[in-house]
Protein backbone atom coordinates (compact mmCIF):
# COMPACT_ATOMS: atom_id res chain seq x y z
CA UNK A 1 0.00 0.00 0.00
CA UNK A 2 1.00 3.96 -0.92
CA UNK A 3 2.09 5.77 2.24
CA UNK A 4 2.88 9.42 1.84
CA UNK A 5 4.38 8.91 -1.29
CA UNK A 6 6.06 12.28 -2.60
CA UNK A 7 7.72 13.16 -6.13
CA UNK A 8 9.53 16.73 -6.69
CA UNK A 9 8.11 17.63 -9.86
CA UNK A 10 8.32 21.76 -9.08
CA UNK A 11 5.42 21.09 -6.75
CA UNK A 12 4.86 17.89 -4.36
CA UNK A 13 2.12 15.01 -4.60
CA UNK A 14 1.32 14.23 -1.52
CA UNK A 15 -0.70 10.58 -1.34
CA UNK A 16 -2.14 9.44 2.20
CA UNK A 17 -3.48 5.66 1.83
CA UNK A 18 -5.92 3.75 3.89
CA UNK A 19 -4.80 -0.08 4.10
CA UNK A 20 -8.07 -0.75 3.80
CA UNK A 21 -8.59 1.40 0.48
CA UNK A 22 -9.51 -1.10 -2.43
CA UNK A 23 -6.07 -1.37 -4.65
CA UNK A 24 -7.97 -0.05 -7.82
CA UNK A 25 -7.71 3.27 -6.51
CA UNK A 26 -4.49 3.27 -5.30
CA UNK A 27 -3.47 1.78 -8.54
CA UNK A 28 -4.90 5.15 -9.78
CA UNK A 29 -3.95 7.64 -7.29
CA UNK A 30 0.00 6.18 -8.10
CA UNK A 31 -0.64 5.67 -11.49
CA UNK A 32 -1.48 9.71 -11.62
CA UNK A 33 1.80 10.55 -9.29
CA UNK A 34 4.37 8.80 -11.40
CA UNK A 35 2.83 10.32 -14.63
CA UNK A 36 2.95 13.99 -13.18
CA UNK A 37 7.05 13.00 -12.98
CA UNK A 38 7.13 11.99 -15.99
CA UNK A 39 5.36 14.49 -17.86
CA UNK A 40 6.23 17.90 -18.80
CA UNK A 41 4.00 20.89 -17.21
CA UNK A 42 2.71 21.57 -20.64
CA UNK A 43 1.31 18.27 -21.51
CA UNK A 44 -0.63 18.28 -18.22
CA UNK A 45 -4.21 18.62 -19.69
CA UNK A 46 -6.81 15.62 -19.37
CA UNK A 47 -9.69 14.82 -20.49
CA UNK A 48 -11.38 15.50 -24.10
CA UNK A 49 -9.85 18.01 -26.10
CA UNK A 50 -8.40 18.91 -29.41
CA UNK A 51 -4.71 18.13 -28.36
CA UNK A 52 -3.22 20.46 -30.78
CA UNK A 53 -5.30 19.79 -34.09
CA UNK A 54 -5.07 22.71 -35.86
CA UNK A 55 -8.52 24.57 -36.78
CA UNK A 56 -9.72 24.45 -39.75
CA UNK A 57 -11.09 27.83 -41.39
CA UNK A 58 -14.19 28.76 -40.73
CA UNK A 59 -15.27 30.54 -43.72
CA UNK A 60 -17.80 33.29 -44.28
CA UNK A 61 -20.69 33.95 -41.97
CA UNK A 62 -24.16 32.42 -43.00
CA UNK A 63 -25.87 35.80 -42.42
CA UNK A 64 -29.13 33.89 -41.19
CA UNK A 65 -29.57 35.14 -37.62
CA UNK A 66 -29.83 32.91 -34.89
CA UNK A 67 -32.96 33.66 -32.96
CA UNK A 68 -31.84 31.63 -29.44
CA UNK A 69 -29.94 33.88 -27.16
CA UNK A 70 -29.02 32.84 -23.95
CA UNK A 71 -28.62 34.20 -21.11
CA UNK A 72 -27.37 33.57 -17.45
CA UNK A 73 -29.99 34.96 -15.26
CA UNK A 74 -28.65 31.81 -12.13
CA UNK A 75 -27.97 35.07 -9.78
CA UNK A 76 -31.49 36.55 -10.01
CA UNK A 77 -33.07 33.67 -9.94
CA UNK A 78 -31.91 33.11 -6.63
CA UNK A 79 -29.43 30.25 -7.30
CA UNK A 80 -26.09 32.10 -5.48
CA UNK A 81 -25.04 29.29 -2.98
CA UNK A 82 -21.82 27.97 -4.34
CA UNK A 83 -21.09 24.18 -5.92
CA UNK A 84 -18.17 23.86 -3.80
CA UNK A 85 -15.86 20.62 -4.69
CA UNK A 86 -12.49 21.16 -3.12
CA UNK A 87 -10.61 24.08 -2.36
CA UNK A 88 -11.06 26.87 -5.33
CA UNK A 89 -7.59 27.27 -5.65
CA UNK A 90 -5.73 24.04 -5.71
CA UNK A 91 -6.76 20.11 -6.08
CA UNK A 92 -4.82 17.87 -3.44
CA UNK A 93 -6.86 14.70 -4.16
CA UNK A 94 -8.05 13.17 -7.23
CA UNK A 95 -11.63 13.08 -5.84
CA UNK A 96 -11.73 17.01 -5.95
CA UNK A 97 -11.46 17.08 -9.82
CA UNK A 98 -14.32 14.86 -10.22
CA UNK A 99 -17.37 17.85 -9.43
CA UNK A 100 -21.40 17.13 -9.30
CA UNK A 101 -24.04 17.23 -12.02
CA UNK A 102 -27.73 18.59 -11.59
CA UNK A 103 -31.02 17.19 -11.99
CA UNK A 104 -34.52 18.09 -13.19
CA UNK A 105 -37.12 17.23 -11.73
CA UNK A 106 -40.33 17.85 -10.05
CA UNK A 107 -40.79 16.63 -6.48
CA UNK A 108 -44.04 18.46 -5.35
CA UNK A 109 -45.66 17.29 -7.84
CA UNK A 110 -47.09 20.82 -9.27
CA UNK A 111 -46.21 20.71 -12.52
CA UNK A 112 -42.97 23.34 -12.83
CA UNK A 113 -39.66 21.44 -12.15
CA UNK A 114 -37.20 22.00 -9.92
CA UNK A 115 -33.72 21.61 -9.24
CA UNK A 116 -31.19 19.24 -7.52
CA UNK A 117 -27.44 20.54 -7.63
CA UNK A 118 -24.89 17.74 -6.71
CA UNK A 119 -21.85 18.88 -4.71
CA UNK A 120 -19.05 18.38 -2.27
CA UNK A 121 -17.56 19.89 0.32
CA UNK A 122 -13.37 20.07 1.46
CA UNK A 123 -11.28 18.03 3.16
CA UNK A 124 -9.24 20.81 5.03
CA UNK A 125 -11.94 23.24 5.92
CA UNK A 126 -15.58 21.36 5.86
CA UNK A 127 -18.22 23.73 6.20
CA UNK A 128 -21.40 21.75 7.29
CA UNK A 129 -23.40 22.81 4.68
CA UNK A 130 -24.93 20.73 2.75
CA UNK A 131 -23.61 19.31 -0.34
CA UNK A 132 -27.10 18.50 -1.42
CA UNK A 133 -29.36 21.83 -2.95
CA UNK A 134 -32.61 21.34 -3.69
CA UNK A 135 -34.44 24.36 -4.96
CA UNK A 136 -38.30 24.81 -5.72
CA UNK A 137 -39.37 26.56 -8.31
CA UNK A 138 -41.88 29.39 -7.58
CA UNK A 139 -43.03 29.83 -10.74
CA UNK A 140 -41.78 33.19 -11.37
CA UNK A 141 -38.78 32.65 -12.82
CA UNK A 142 -37.08 32.33 -9.33
CA UNK A 143 -36.41 29.41 -7.04
CA UNK A 144 -36.09 29.25 -3.38
CA UNK A 145 -33.75 26.34 -1.29
CA UNK A 146 -35.34 24.14 0.06
CA UNK A 147 -32.67 21.69 1.19
CA UNK A 148 -33.21 21.58 4.89
CA UNK A 149 -37.10 21.41 4.78
CA UNK A 150 -37.17 18.78 2.11
CA UNK A 151 -34.66 16.27 4.37
CA UNK A 152 -31.88 16.30 1.67
CA UNK A 153 -29.17 17.73 3.70
CA UNK A 154 -26.63 15.47 3.77
CA UNK A 155 -22.70 16.62 4.18
CA UNK A 156 -20.13 15.01 1.50
CA UNK A 157 -19.09 14.15 -2.13
CA UNK A 158 -22.07 13.88 -4.15
CA UNK A 159 -21.52 13.25 -8.22
CA UNK A 160 -24.65 12.01 -9.69
CA UNK A 161 -28.37 11.65 -9.54
CA UNK A 162 -31.26 9.44 -10.98
CA UNK A 163 -34.72 10.30 -10.54
CA UNK A 164 -37.72 7.93 -11.17
CA UNK A 165 -40.59 6.52 -8.94
CA UNK A 166 -38.95 3.25 -6.94
CA UNK A 167 -42.15 2.02 -5.03
CA UNK A 168 -44.58 3.35 -7.99
CA UNK A 169 -47.02 5.70 -5.47
CA UNK A 170 -46.33 8.63 -8.55
CA UNK A 171 -43.62 10.67 -6.75
CA UNK A 172 -40.46 11.13 -8.19
CA UNK A 173 -37.74 9.63 -6.15
CA UNK A 174 -34.17 10.43 -6.34
CA UNK A 175 -30.92 7.92 -6.02
CA UNK A 176 -27.99 9.97 -5.76
CA UNK A 177 -24.28 8.46 -5.82
CA UNK A 178 -21.60 9.66 -3.38
CA UNK A 179 -18.31 9.09 -3.09
CA UNK A 180 -18.94 6.35 0.05
CA UNK A 181 -22.45 5.15 0.86
CA UNK A 182 -24.81 6.10 -1.97
CA UNK A 183 -28.33 7.42 -1.09
CA UNK A 184 -31.57 6.36 -2.36
CA UNK A 185 -34.11 9.02 -1.44
CA UNK A 186 -38.19 8.67 -1.01
CA UNK A 187 -40.39 10.97 -1.53
CA UNK A 188 -42.91 10.81 0.90
CA UNK A 189 -45.47 13.59 -1.48
CA UNK A 190 -45.63 16.36 1.07
CA UNK A 191 -42.30 17.77 -0.48
CA UNK A 192 -39.98 15.56 1.65
CA UNK A 193 -37.63 13.00 0.96
CA UNK A 194 -37.04 10.32 3.60
CA UNK A 195 -33.08 8.49 3.35
CA UNK A 196 -34.00 4.61 2.95
CA UNK A 197 -30.84 3.55 1.97
CA UNK A 198 -30.52 1.78 5.29
CA UNK A 199 -33.53 -0.20 5.04
CA UNK A 200 -31.91 -2.09 1.98
CA UNK A 201 -34.00 -1.84 -0.86
CA UNK A 202 -31.18 -2.45 -2.51
CA UNK A 203 -28.63 -5.13 -0.96
CA UNK A 204 -25.01 -4.84 -2.16
CA UNK A 205 -24.60 -9.01 -3.44
CA UNK A 206 -21.46 -9.21 -4.62
CA UNK A 207 -19.67 -11.47 -2.50
CA UNK A 208 -22.57 -13.76 -2.13
CA UNK A 209 -22.74 -13.91 -5.69
CA UNK A 210 -19.28 -15.09 -6.33
CA UNK A 211 -18.54 -11.85 -7.90
CA UNK A 212 -15.73 -10.37 -5.08
CA UNK A 213 -12.84 -13.02 -6.71
CA UNK A 214 -11.39 -10.63 -8.91
CA UNK A 215 -9.69 -7.32 -7.82
CA UNK A 216 -6.82 -7.25 -10.01
CA UNK A 217 -7.91 -5.20 -13.31
CA UNK A 218 -9.48 -1.91 -13.71
CA UNK A 219 -12.72 -2.16 -15.43
CA UNK A 220 -14.20 -0.17 -18.17
CA UNK A 221 -16.77 -1.35 -20.72
CA UNK A 222 -19.50 -3.78 -19.32
CA UNK A 223 -22.73 -5.57 -20.12
CA UNK A 224 -25.15 -7.98 -18.62
CA UNK A 225 -25.93 -10.49 -21.87
CA UNK A 226 -26.37 -14.20 -22.08
CA UNK A 227 -23.01 -15.42 -23.64
CA UNK A 228 -24.00 -19.33 -23.91
CA UNK A 229 -27.14 -19.16 -24.74
CA UNK A 230 -28.65 -21.17 -21.48
CA UNK A 231 -31.37 -18.31 -20.37
CA UNK A 232 -28.98 -17.37 -17.58
CA UNK A 233 -27.40 -13.65 -18.56
CA UNK A 234 -23.86 -13.24 -17.72
CA UNK A 235 -21.60 -10.00 -16.65
CA UNK A 236 -18.57 -9.60 -18.86
CA UNK A 237 -16.38 -6.56 -18.94
CA UNK A 238 -13.08 -5.26 -20.50
CA UNK A 239 -10.11 -4.43 -18.59
CA UNK A 240 -6.63 -1.77 -18.73
CA UNK A 241 -4.81 -0.09 -16.57
CA UNK A 242 -4.14 3.32 -16.85
CA UNK A 243 -0.74 4.35 -17.32
CA UNK A 244 1.78 2.43 -19.16
CA UNK A 245 4.73 3.82 -17.08
CA UNK A 246 3.72 1.88 -13.93
CA UNK A 247 4.64 -1.06 -15.33
CA UNK A 248 8.03 -0.69 -15.59
CA UNK A 249 7.70 0.01 -11.62
CA UNK A 250 5.59 -1.90 -10.68
CA UNK A 251 5.37 -5.27 -12.80
CA UNK A 252 2.30 -6.48 -10.60
CA UNK A 253 0.21 -3.95 -12.16
CA UNK A 254 0.62 -4.67 -15.98
CA UNK A 255 -0.95 -2.17 -18.65
CA UNK A 256 -2.57 -4.51 -20.30
CA UNK A 257 -4.81 -7.07 -18.91
CA UNK A 258 -7.52 -9.91 -19.80
CA UNK A 259 -11.32 -9.52 -20.23
CA UNK A 260 -13.45 -11.02 -17.43
CA UNK A 261 -16.17 -13.21 -17.77
CA UNK A 262 -18.62 -14.18 -14.97
CA UNK A 263 -20.76 -17.28 -16.42
CA UNK A 264 -24.83 -17.28 -14.49
CA UNK A 265 -24.89 -20.40 -13.06
CA UNK A 266 -28.52 -19.59 -11.55
CA UNK A 267 -29.88 -19.28 -8.02
CA UNK A 268 -27.89 -16.08 -8.08
CA UNK A 269 -24.45 -17.44 -8.32
CA UNK A 270 -21.37 -16.65 -10.55
CA UNK A 271 -18.05 -18.33 -11.65
CA UNK A 272 -14.99 -16.89 -13.33
CA UNK A 273 -13.90 -17.05 -17.04
CA UNK A 274 -11.29 -16.28 -18.32
CA UNK A 275 -8.79 -18.56 -20.25
CA UNK A 276 -11.63 -20.88 -20.25
CA UNK A 277 -14.05 -18.05 -21.96
CA UNK A 278 -11.47 -18.46 -25.00
CA UNK A 279 -8.67 -16.90 -26.19
CA UNK A 280 -9.93 -13.69 -27.34
CA UNK A 281 -11.15 -13.02 -23.88
CA UNK A 282 -7.71 -14.06 -22.12
CA UNK A 283 -5.81 -12.07 -24.49
CA UNK A 284 -4.03 -8.85 -22.74
CA UNK A 285 -4.92 -5.55 -23.91
CA UNK A 286 -5.31 -2.40 -22.06
CA UNK A 287 -9.09 -1.91 -23.48
CA UNK A 288 -11.91 0.82 -22.56
CA UNK A 289 -15.04 0.58 -24.85
CA UNK A 290 -16.79 -2.62 -25.81
CA UNK A 291 -20.03 -3.01 -27.64
CA UNK A 292 -22.19 -6.41 -27.55
CA UNK A 293 -24.00 -7.40 -30.85
CA UNK A 294 -24.94 -10.44 -33.25
CA UNK A 295 -22.79 -9.32 -36.17
CA UNK A 296 -22.75 -12.47 -37.86
CA UNK A 297 -25.98 -12.92 -37.47
CA UNK A 298 -25.80 -16.56 -35.74
CA UNK A 299 -27.30 -16.16 -32.99
CA UNK A 300 -24.96 -15.54 -30.20
CA UNK A 301 -23.75 -12.22 -28.57
CA UNK A 302 -20.52 -11.22 -30.19
CA UNK A 303 -18.37 -8.26 -28.53
CA UNK A 304 -15.97 -5.58 -30.39
CA UNK A 305 -13.46 -4.14 -28.02
CA UNK A 306 -11.40 -0.70 -28.27
CA UNK A 307 -7.98 -1.44 -27.16
CA UNK A 308 -5.44 1.94 -26.46
CA UNK A 309 -3.09 1.87 -29.23
CA UNK A 310 -4.03 -1.13 -30.91
CA UNK A 311 -6.72 -2.48 -33.37
CA UNK A 312 -9.72 -3.11 -32.26
CA UNK A 313 -10.80 -6.56 -30.90
CA UNK A 314 -13.78 -8.42 -32.36
CA UNK A 315 -14.40 -11.14 -30.65
CA UNK A 316 -16.56 -13.81 -32.28
CA UNK A 317 -18.61 -16.13 -30.29
CA UNK A 318 -18.21 -19.20 -31.74
CA UNK A 319 -21.14 -21.34 -29.43
CA UNK A 320 -21.05 -24.80 -29.45
CA UNK A 321 -23.94 -25.47 -27.22
CA UNK A 322 -27.50 -26.49 -28.38
CA UNK A 323 -29.06 -23.09 -25.87
CA UNK A 324 -31.74 -21.67 -28.55
CA UNK A 325 -32.28 -18.10 -28.82
CA UNK A 326 -34.61 -15.26 -29.86
CA UNK A 327 -33.90 -11.51 -31.11
CA UNK A 328 -35.93 -8.70 -31.22
CA UNK A 329 -36.44 -5.44 -33.11
CA UNK A 330 -38.57 -3.36 -31.89
CA UNK A 331 -39.98 -0.11 -34.13
CA UNK A 332 -42.43 2.73 -32.63
CA UNK A 333 -45.38 3.82 -34.25
CA UNK A 334 -45.00 7.25 -35.92
CA UNK A 335 -46.49 9.70 -33.44
CA UNK A 336 -46.55 7.57 -31.00
CA UNK A 337 -42.99 6.83 -29.70
CA UNK A 338 -39.79 7.27 -31.50
CA UNK A 339 -38.91 4.57 -34.83
CA UNK A 340 -36.19 3.13 -33.03
CA UNK A 341 -37.96 2.37 -30.17
CA UNK A 342 -35.42 3.98 -27.77
CA UNK A 343 -37.10 3.64 -24.05
CA UNK A 344 -39.18 0.70 -25.06
CA UNK A 345 -38.68 -2.74 -22.67
CA UNK A 346 -39.55 -6.20 -23.96
CA UNK A 347 -39.97 -8.92 -21.11
CA UNK A 348 -40.25 -12.34 -22.43
CA UNK A 349 -41.42 -15.70 -20.45
CA UNK A 350 -40.06 -18.60 -21.02
CA UNK A 351 -40.39 -21.81 -18.89
CA UNK A 352 -40.48 -20.95 -15.79
CA UNK A 353 -38.17 -17.61 -16.06
CA UNK A 354 -39.06 -14.11 -17.51
CA UNK A 355 -35.72 -11.83 -18.91
CA UNK A 356 -36.53 -8.24 -19.60
CA UNK A 357 -34.34 -6.03 -21.63
CA UNK A 358 -34.98 -2.01 -22.80
CA UNK A 359 -33.33 -0.92 -26.15
CA UNK A 360 -31.27 1.74 -25.26
CA UNK A 361 -29.36 4.88 -27.23
CA UNK A 362 -26.46 4.03 -25.09
CA UNK A 363 -24.78 1.16 -23.59
CA UNK A 364 -21.38 0.75 -21.57
CA UNK A 365 -18.36 2.46 -21.60
CA UNK A 366 -18.85 4.99 -24.19
CA UNK A 367 -20.00 2.60 -26.36
CA UNK A 368 -23.17 1.04 -28.13
CA UNK A 369 -24.67 -2.10 -28.05
CA UNK A 370 -26.68 -3.96 -31.03
CA UNK A 371 -30.13 -2.25 -30.72
CA UNK A 372 -31.80 -5.42 -31.61
CA UNK A 373 -32.82 -7.25 -28.04
CA UNK A 374 -31.13 -10.84 -27.60
CA UNK A 375 -32.41 -13.56 -25.74
CA UNK A 376 -31.08 -16.77 -24.48
CA UNK A 377 -33.49 -19.27 -24.02
CA UNK A 378 -31.50 -22.74 -23.25
CA UNK A 379 -34.17 -25.72 -23.79
CA UNK A 380 -37.09 -23.36 -23.95
CA UNK A 381 -39.58 -24.28 -27.08
CA UNK A 382 -42.35 -21.30 -26.55
CA UNK A 383 -42.05 -18.05 -25.18
CA UNK A 384 -44.25 -15.28 -24.66
CA UNK A 385 -43.43 -11.81 -24.84
CA UNK A 386 -44.76 -8.60 -23.01
CA UNK A 387 -43.55 -5.10 -24.97
CA UNK A 388 -43.86 -2.00 -23.09
CA UNK A 389 -43.77 1.19 -25.39
CA UNK A 390 -42.93 4.53 -24.47
CA UNK A 391 -45.87 5.96 -25.44
CA UNK A 392 -47.31 3.72 -22.31
CA UNK A 393 -49.40 1.07 -24.48
CA UNK A 394 -48.40 -2.14 -23.34
CA UNK A 395 -48.71 -5.38 -26.60
CA UNK A 396 -48.43 -8.97 -26.06
CA UNK A 397 -47.27 -11.89 -28.25
CA UNK A 398 -47.57 -15.28 -27.09
CA UNK A 399 -46.54 -18.60 -28.57
CA UNK A 400 -43.22 -17.44 -30.20
CA UNK A 401 -40.71 -20.03 -31.76
CA UNK A 402 -36.57 -19.70 -30.98
CA UNK A 403 -34.18 -19.36 -32.95
CA UNK A 404 -35.29 -16.31 -34.87
CA UNK A 405 -35.09 -12.62 -34.86
CA UNK A 406 -38.75 -11.06 -35.02
CA UNK A 407 -39.64 -7.51 -35.85
CA UNK A 408 -42.14 -6.30 -33.63
CA UNK A 409 -43.69 -2.75 -34.73
CA UNK A 410 -45.95 -1.05 -32.40
CA UNK A 411 -49.71 -1.93 -32.60
CA UNK A 412 -49.01 -4.28 -35.44
CA UNK A 413 -47.56 -6.83 -33.78
CA UNK A 414 -44.96 -9.00 -35.69
CA UNK A 415 -44.42 -7.44 -39.12
CA UNK A 416 -41.51 -9.40 -39.93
Amino acid sequence: MLDDLNLTIGVQVHLTWSSSAPRTWELLLLSSALALAATPWAALAQGVASRGVRPTPSGEPSGIPFLAQFVDVAREAGLRRPTVYGESDRKDHILETIGGGAAWLDYDGDGWIDLLIMGGTRFSSPSGESSLQLHRNLRDSTFEEVTEASGLHRVGWASSATVGDTDNDDDQDVFVTFWGQNALYRNAGDSTFTDITGERVFEDDTVEAGLGVETRFVGWGAAIADLDNDGLPDLTYVTGSVYPEVEAKLPHYPYRTPNVVFRNLGWGRFEELIEEAGPGIAAAHSSRGAAFGDYDNDGDIDILVVNMNEPPSLLRNDYAGRGGWLQLCLRGAPGWSSRAAIGASAVLRYGDRLQARAVTAQSSFYSVDDSRLHFGLGSAERDDLTVYWPSGDEERIDGLAPGRMYVVEEGKGIVQ
